[in-house]
C-alpha cells in the first residue's frame, strides 16, 4: 500500500504535464520534416513517464499500470482512434485523442482532430451536434487546407450530399506537389476509391489510385480494379488475397473478393459501347427516317456521340430532299408565316441536339472549316455556349476579387473548383481547339483570385494550388508570359 501514494505523486504530475505537452506544442507544430518539434517533445515526455510507471509496476505497484496505459493511449493516438473510437461514433474522443497524435498528422494535429471527429460523425445518429461543432473548426486559421477539405467533405457525406463530398475529397486527391500531412491525401484516396467501388465505377478507382498514393484499402480497391478491367498488369488470384488479408476489415470485403476471384484474370478487350440509335430495318422517306432517330435520341438514357453525330447526318439527308422543302415552305405558305421553315427547322433541331450534349456531357469535338453540316453547327453553338458560360463565371470572379468581396476560405475553393470544373467540361464538350481560348479567358480572373488569397488573406496553399494548375494550362497551350508568370508564383511555394 505505501507504493501507491509514490505512484500517484510521480506517475500523475508526469501524466498531466505529457497531455499539456500535446495540447500546448500541438499548436506550434509547423514541421516540414519528419519527427518534428511536437513529436520529439512529446515522446520524450511519454518515455520519462513510461520508464517512471514501470519501475513503480516493477516494485509492485498495480496503481502504476493506470499512467502506464495511458503513455500508451497517448504514444498512438491515431491508431487507437481509427481503431476503436471513430467505429463507435466518439466523434469528440477522436478529436481530443489525435489532437496529440505528433507522427501521423505531423504538421496538421489540429486538422487530423477535425477529420478524426468528422470520421466519427458518421457512425452515429444524431449528426446535428456533431456538425455544429466541427464545421466552425474548419476554417480556423490553424487547420490546414487538406484536412480542412477533407473535413468537410466527410461533413458533406454525413448530410447525405454525395455529389458535395465528391467535390471536397476530390480536390484533395488532385492536389499537386507535395502535400502535408500525407495521411490527409491517403484518406482522401481511400475515400475516393471505396466511392467509386460502390458505383461500380472502377475506371474511377484506377484513376484515384493509379499514382501509389493511398492506405492499404485503396490500394487493394485498385487491384480490384485491374482484375475486373481486364488492366495490365491484372493480379492473379494470389496477389488478390495476399493484399486482402493485409487490410484492417477484411472480413467486410470478403465478398468483394469473392466476386474479383471469379473474374478472369486474363487480359481482355473492351467491347465498344453499343449505340442506342439504329437506323430503321425498312427503308423509309428520309424525313421520316430522321424523325424515329430523332425520336430515340431523346429517349435514351445515356446517348453517345455516335448517336448525335447519326442525327444530325439523318437530318442533313432529309433537309435536302426537293420534296421535303417544297412541302415544307408549302405548309408555312398556308399557315401565312413569312419565316423560313428550314432554317427554323435547322435552328429547332440544332437546339435539341446541343441540350443533349450538354446534358449527358457528350464530347462532340471540333467544328470542320466552313462546313454547313448540322452536326458542325451544332459544334459551334455548343462552343459558343460552353465559352460564354466560361466567361461570365471568369468575369463575375475578377469584379468581386476587384472589388474585395471575400467570402471564406472554403468558398473560394469551392467557387474557384466551379470555375475549373466548366473550364474542363468546355475542352471536354467542345475539343481541344478551345483550350487556347478558354485558357485566355480565366487566366487574368484566376490568377488575380490566388494572388489575393497570398498576399491579402494569408491562404497561401489554396493560392499555390491554383497557381500550380495555371502553369499546367499554360504549358498545354504553350503560352510563354503565362508560363514564365506562373512558374515565379509556384516558385514562391507555400
Amino acid at each position: 500500500m505505501s507504493g501507491s501514494p509514490a505512484c500517484f505523486v510521480i506517475g500523475i504530475p508526469w501524466m498531466f504535464w505529457a497531455v499539456m505537452a500535446a495540447w500546448m506544442l500541438g499548436r506550434l507544430n509547423r514541421e516540414e520534416t519528419r519527427p518534428g518539434l511536437f513529436c520529439l517533445a512529446q515522446w520524450a515526455v511519454l518515455i520519462v513517464v513510461a520508464i517512471a510507471a514501470v519501475g513503480r509496476v516493477a516494485t509492485g505497484d498495480v496503481a502504476a499500470i493506470g499512467p502506464l496505459v495511458c503513455v500508451g493511449v497517448l504514444a498512438f493516438p491515431w491508431p487507437i482512434a481509427r481503431r476503436w473510437l471513430i467505429p463507435r461514433g466518439h466523434w469528440r474522443a477522436a478529436a481530443a485523442l489525435v489532437r496529440s497524435s505528433g507522427w501521423v498528422w505531423f504538421d496538421d494535429n489540429h486538422g487530423g482532430s477535425l477529420v478524426a471527429a468528422a470520421m466519427a460523425a458518421l457512425h452515429v445518429r444524431d449528426r446535428g451536434r456533431a456538425i455544429t461543432w466541427i464545421e466552425p473548426r474548419c476554417d480556423n486559421s490553424d487547420v490546414g487546407a487538406a484536412a480542412s477539405l477533407l473535413a468537410r467533405g466527410l461533413l458533406a457525406e454525413a448530410r447525405a450530399d454525395r455529389a458535395a463530398a465528391r467535390a471536397w475529397i476530390r480536390s484533395v486527391v488532385e492536389f499537386e506537389g507535395e502535400i502535408r500531412p500525407r495521411h490527409a491525401r491517403e484518406l482522401a484516396v481511400e475515400w475516393c476509391a471505396a466511392e467509386a467501388a460502390s458505383r461500380g465505377d472502377w475506371a474511377g478507382v484506377l484513376e484515384v489510385t493509379g499514382e501509389g498514393h493511398g492506405t492499404a484499402n485503396s490500394q487493394w480497391l485498385g487491384l480490384v480494379a485491374r482484375r475486373v478491367l481486364g488492366t495490365s498488369p491484372a493480379p492473379d488470384d494470389e496477389g488478390l488475397r495476399a493484399g486482402w488479408r493485409r487490410l484492417r476489415d477484411r472480413d467486410r470485403l470478403a465478398p468483394l473478393l469473392e466476386c474479383a476471384l471469379a473474374v478472369s484474370s486474363e487480359h481482355r478487350e473492351e467491347a465498344p459501347p453499343r449505340t442506342c440509335v439504329e437506323p430503321p430495318r425498312h427503308a423509309e422517306e428520309p424525313w421520316q427516317s430522321a424523325l424515329q432517330l430523332h425520336a430515340r435520341l431523346l429517349a435514351a438514357a445515356s446517348p453517345l456521340a455516335a448517336d448525335i453525330l447519326a442525327v444530325g447526318a439523318a437530318w442533313d439527308r432529309a433537309l435536302s430532299e426537293t420534296t421535303v422543302e417544297r412541302e415544307l415552305r408549302g405548309r408555312a405558305a398556308a399557315l401565312g408565316s413569312n419565316v423560313d421553315p428550314i432554317a427554323t427547322a435547322r435552328s429547332d433541331i440544332e437546339r435539341d441536339l446541343v441540350d443533349l450534349a450538354l446534358r449527358y456531357r457528350v464530347a462532340l469535338g471540333s467544328p470542320r472549316s466552313g462546313s454547313d453540316a448540322m452536326i458542325d453547327c451544332v459544334r459551334r453553338r455548343l462552343r459558343s455556349y460552353v465559352l460564354d458560360r466560361l466567361e461570365i463565371s471568369a468575369d463575375a470572379l475578377a469584379t468581386r476579387v476587384k472589388l474585395e468581396r471575400g467570402l471564406p476560405i472554403h468558398e473560394e475553393w469551392r467557387q474557384w473548383l466551379l470555375l475549373r470544373d466548366e473550364f474542363d467540361s468546355a475542352v471536354a464538350l467542345a475539343g481541344e481547339g478551345v483550350r487556347r481560348t478558354a485558357f485566355d479567358i480565366v487566366h487574368s480572373p484566376a490568377t488575380a483570385l490566388a494572388a489575393w488569397l497570398w498576399n491579402h488573406r494569408g491562404h497561401k496553399v489554396y493560392a499555390h494550388q491554383m497557381f500550380r494548375w495555371l502553369l499546367r494550362q499554360a504549358d498545354l497551350v504553350d503560352d510563354d508570359d503565362a508560363r514564365r508568370l506562373q512558374r515565379r508564383n509556384v516558385d514562391c511555394g507555400y
